[in-house]
């Protein structure tokens, strides 16, 4: 392991911004080290003991980036089952997603769906042409028929 290069690593970073942004240009450096080698728990702990940072501090910032990526992974699954079938509300979407073998949450699926603006479209139930449709009064417009009657009824009342 290149251990000047991490030194001049930390002297750099150590230089400009603030704590928070150190630290986290520090995990960045100790990842970058680490995803090489084999033994990368072991390289983790002596590179943290090195730049004065606790594991826990790393390993943090470490899960909080691996769930924004997965995320970001199941959003674009998402995307491309609602792209592929507009029809498809966020249950159908989940069982798709398990289908493929994913463990999701259908209200992780909805939230993300609604985030992205991925709304199911209805089906447009099926009409008859309107020759072949039966005539409102045929059908029996019963506001109409009921007022025709009282119509009559006060009519024939006055006489």
């Amino acid at each position: 392991m290149d251990l000047d290069f991490f030194s001049a690593s930390l002297a750099r970073i150590e230089a400009a911004g603030s704590a928070r942004q150190t630290r986290i240009r520090i995990v960045e450096v100790i990842k970058a080290m680490t995803s090489k080698t084999i033994d990368a728990h072991a390289d983790v702990q002596r590179l943290c003991h090195l730049a004065g940072l606790p594991r826990a501090t790393y390993y943090r910032h470490y899960a909080k980036r691996s769930r924004e990526t997965a995320e970001c992974e199941l959003r674009d699954v998402i995307q491309r089952i609602c792209l592929k079938h507009v029809f498809y509300g966020y249950r159908r979407v989940t069982a798709t997603l398990r289908r493929q073998g994913m463990i999701v949450n259908a209200k992780k699926v909805q939230r993300l769906m609604r985030q992205d603006n991925l709304l199911a479209q209805r089906k447009t139930p099926f009409l008859k042409p309107p020759a072949e449709r039966p005539s409102a009064r045929a059908a029996g417009d019963v506001p109409a028929a009921l007022a025709r009657l009282a119509r009559t009824v006060r009519m024939t009342s006055r006489s």
